[in-house]
């Protein structure tokens, strides 16, 4: 073991390769401390007697194990690597340095990878990062990959960038987009799936329309129901009068007014056809504002203004038929006849006399007689409109058939 020279080297020898390479400092007259070792495998152990990696430090947990730059000598104004408790310390001299990160491009010139600048933000393929993370402004179909199906620019989930557009990728056409909010530490909600179909699901993980809304988890089946929009709002209450609300379209119109669609319940029962719909307008906080509102219901009958609609077409209020028409009403009046003959009855029908535009009168049940029929004997009578009433009057002398008997009365007037 010694020293020796061989061309422009200094020769340390060692004579077996067990053998270290030792350095010590002296402590006293009586004792040294071992500085560093270079173990006869090549190791080198700073700290340490026994070296298991070509450089190795000892267990020690300080801010300063290898410093490339010194600022000053202090724990913090140091470049490079330290060790504290669980995490390795990778260390900038001051604020303004960055940690970056390069590339061999040939013997002359590096490429930059990777930026961390000194106040923690990364950079990646950028110098000057702006946010906690920034890549380069390039458009490409890959920029961050979660998963990679096969190494091509459409076969990855994860995100990239075209033009004017964020890419949010799938690798495949069964995969789903989901997104998810918590509920507690061990589960989370799913709040919105598009799935890779390209049909969104809002409360339903399988959508089969473009736009699917659910408030009970899954989806209203059924052929007739419209493919690009279904809404399942839940379940209508059995009693008459039960409304469940489905949707409400709206705009601003000086008020905040909106196209309200409810289920309601006709008659009590569990059927559909006890059940109907109703478009309604909506303003602010009244709903069927101006009692406007369409009722359809399920029997096949249409109710405006009412929800017990009892015809194909049952209007609550005036109806026009044609542009020069009126807007009209009808009512039906019924009762008996004078209990004599050549007496009279005064019936209030709560119309004003110039409102009146037609009445049909029919007399009996069994036949029928119009005012002033005289063909046959014993069934005349007449009428006439006084102020807000209808006066029927039997004849003296021929309408002996007609006493007591039954009328109905079908009064048509204007608004």
């Amino acid at each position: 073991m010694g020293l020796g020279i061989n061309g422009y080297t200094l020769r340390y020898q060692s004579d077996n390769p067990l053998a270290d390479h030792v350095f010590y400092s002296a402590i006293d007259a009586n004792n040294s401390k071992e500085l560093m070792r270079i173990k006869g495998n090549g190791n080198v152990a700073i700290g340490i007697t026994n070296s298991n990696a070509p450089l190795q430090f000892a267990n020690t947990l300080v801010n300063r194990k290898i410093v490339l730059w010194e600022t000053a000598n202090n724990d913090n104004q140091y470049s490079r690597f330290g060790v504290n408790g669980n995490s390795v310390r990778y260390q900038s001299d001051n604020p303004l340095a960055d940690h970056v990160f390069y590339s061999a491009i040939d013997a002359n010139n590096s490429k930059e990878l990777m930026r961390i600048k000194g106040n923690g933000n990364v950079g990646i393929g950028i110098t000057n990062s702006n946010a906690p993370l920034q890549f380069a402004n390039t458009l490409v179909n890959r920029k961050i990959v979660l998963w990679e199906t096969a190494n091509n620019d459409n076969q990855y989930s994860g995100f990239g960038l075209n033009g004017n557009s964020v890419r949010y990728q799938s690798d495949n056409p069964s995969a789903d987009h989901v997104f998810y909010s918590a509920i507690d530490a061990n589960n989370s909600k799913e709040l919105l799936r598009i799935k890779g179909n390209g049909n969104l699901g809002i409360g339903t993980s399988n959508p089969s329309s473009k736009l699917s809304i659910s408030t009970t988890g899954s989806e209203l089946p059924g052929t007739a129901l419209v493919a690009p929009f279904r809404i399942n709002a839940g379940t209508l209450g059995y009693n008459t009068g039960n409304e469940l609300n489905l949707a409400s379209f709206g705009f601003f119109s000086g008020n905040n007014s909106a196209l309200g669609i409810k289920a309601y319940r006709v008659t009590g029962g569990p059927s559909w056809v006890q059940s109907g719909i109703i478009l309604e307008n909506d303003v602010d906080n009244t709903p069927r504002a101006g009692n406007a509102f369409i009722a359809l219901a399920g029997s096949g009958n249409i109710g405006i203004g009412t929800t017990a609609s009892a015809a194909k077409l049952d209007v609550n209020g005036f109806s026009k038929l044609g542009e020069l028409s009126p807007n009209i009403k009808m009512k039906l009046i019924t009762g008996t006849m004078p209990d004599g003959q050549g007496k009279s009855i005064l019936i209030d029908l709560g119309i004003p006399i110039e409102k009146v535009l037609s009445v049909n009168i029919l007399a009996k049940t069994n036949i029928s007689y119009p005012p002033n029929y005289t063909s046959l004997p014993g069934v005349e009578y007449t009428y006439f409109l006084l102020n807000t009433s209808l006066v029927l009057e039997t004849s003296l002398l021929n309408s002996a058939y007609l006493i007591s008997e039954p009328f109905r009365d079908i009064i048509t007037y204007m608004e």
